[in-house]
């Protein structure tokens, strides 16, 4: 399986049988939620869509050594879904 194979080449890591299964998914929500090399907890789970649902956007790249800042760009009401834009980035790893 891909998954497998990039794991056992990426990883230093002995997987018994009984673990496989576990490790695969583990890996497969690694590589489906990183940005590049990088993991951002919470800001992973916003939803992607451009045009009057987009209401927040970064101000700076997740590969400068620093925190990533989310901000509003409009006023979110309440029980709003957030919506960034995963095609629109002005990062020079997108």
């Amino acid at each position: 399986n891909f998954g497998m194979k990039l794991f056992s080449e990426n990883c230093e890591v002995e997987i018994d049988e009984i673990d496989r299964d576990l490790v695969e998914v583990a890996w497969a929500i690694v590589v489906g939620r990183s940005w590049s090399d990088v993991l951002i907890p919470v800001y992973d789970m916003f939803n992607h869509r451009n045009g009057r649902w987009l209401n927040v956007d970064q101000t700076n790249s997740a590969h400068d050594g620093n925190n990533i800042y989310t901000v509003a760009t409009r006023n979110i009401e309440a029980g709003e879904q957030i919506h960034i834009s995963y095609n629109e980035c002005n990062d020079s790893t997108c």
